[in-house]
C-alpha cells in the first residue's frame, strides 16, 4: 500500500494545512475563507498514514472486532483519491473537527485534564465498535481532529464531512455525536493514566525545564489549557 506519489505531494498539502488551519487553530481563532481540495486530500494522507501504523503495529493480530480486509480497502481507495485517480473517496468519507476556540464545555464526567487533552494533544488510531458496525482512522492534531469512515452502519455522520472541492467550514457548534464524545473522554482519561505514571526523575526534568523557560512557557497555549483546567476543575 505504499504510495511514492503520494509522499511525493504530501509536503504541498501539509504546508497549506499548517497555515490556513492549524496555527489559527492553536491561536483558538474561527477559520475563515473557507478550503479548496487541499484539505480533503491532506485527510486521505493522514487516513492512510493511520492505517499504515496500526498494521505495522500488528494490531490485526491483537483484535478480531476489525474486519481488516475492509480497513485496507478503505485504505486503497483513499490512495486512488489522493493520486488522482478517483474524484472522491466514495463511501469512505472524510471528516473533521475543530474545536479551538472552545474554553470550557459544560457536560457531566469530564476528566481534570480535559482542557489540556482536548486542546493539546497528538495522536493517532483506529477507532471501532466491538460490534463491528462502525470503523473509522482517528487522528487528533491538537485542536483538530480528523476521521476517515471505514465501515459506517450509522446515520450520525451528516455533518462535518469534507468536500473535495472548493467549500466553506461548518458554521455550527463543535457537536460530535455522542459515539465521538465518548471517544473524546475514554482517550482523555487514557491519557491522564499515562500522565500519572510518569516517574518521579521525569517530573523533576520536566519542571526543571519549565523553570528554565518560564517566561516562554507563561505565553504558551499549553499554560493557557492547563489553567483551563485548573479554574474549571479546582478540586482536583
Amino acid at each position: 500500500m505504499y504510495c511514492n506519489d503520494c509522499e511525493q505531494m504530501l509536503s504541498r498539502w501539509e504546508n497549506t494545512a499548517s497555515s490556513k488551519i492549524f496555527k489559527p487553530a492553536t491561536r483558538r481563532e474561527p477559520l475563515e475563507g473557507g478550503y479548496g481540495g487541499w484539505l480533503s486530500r491532506f485527510a486521505a494522507s493522514l487516513a492512510i498514514r493511520t492505517v499504515h501504523s496500526q498494521l505495522y503495529r500488528k494490531i490485526d493480530r491483537k483484535t478480531g472486532a476489525i474486519d481488516f480486509k475492509k480497513v485496507k480497502q478503505a485504505a486503497e481507495v483513499w490512495r486512488q483519491f489522493l493520486i488522482g485517480e478517483t474524484s472522491n473517496p466514495g463511501a469512505h468519507r472524510l471528516y473533521f473537527l475543530y474545536n479551538g476556540y472552545f474554553n470550557h464545555f459544560d457536560a457531566d464526567d469530564l476528566p481534570s485534564n480535559w482542557n489540556t487533552y482536548i486542546h493539546r494533544s497528538i495522536e493517532r488510531d483506529l477507532m471501532y465498535t466491538e460490534s463491528g458496525n462502525f470503523c473509522a482512522t482517528f487522528v487528533k492534531l491538537g485542536p483538530l481532529t480528523f476521521f476517515g469512515s471505514i465501515i459506517s452502519e450509522t446515520k450520525d455522520w451528516k455533518q462535518d464531512s469534507i468536500r473535495c472541492g472548493d467549500w466553506t467550514y461548518s458554521k455550527h457548534n463543535f457537536t460530535p455525536n455522542k459515539m465521538i464524545w465518548q471517544y473524546y473522554i475514554l482517550r482523555a482519561k487514557s491519557s491522564q493514566k499515562i500522565m500519572a505514571g510518569i516517574s518521579e526523575k521525569q517530573q523533576k526534568i520536566i519542571d526543571a525545564e519549565t523553570l528554565r523557560r518560564e517566561a516562554e512557557f507563561v505565553r504558551s497555549d499549553l499554560f493557557r489549557s492547563l489553567k483551563d483546567d485548573f479554574d474549571q476543575f479546582p478540586n482536583s
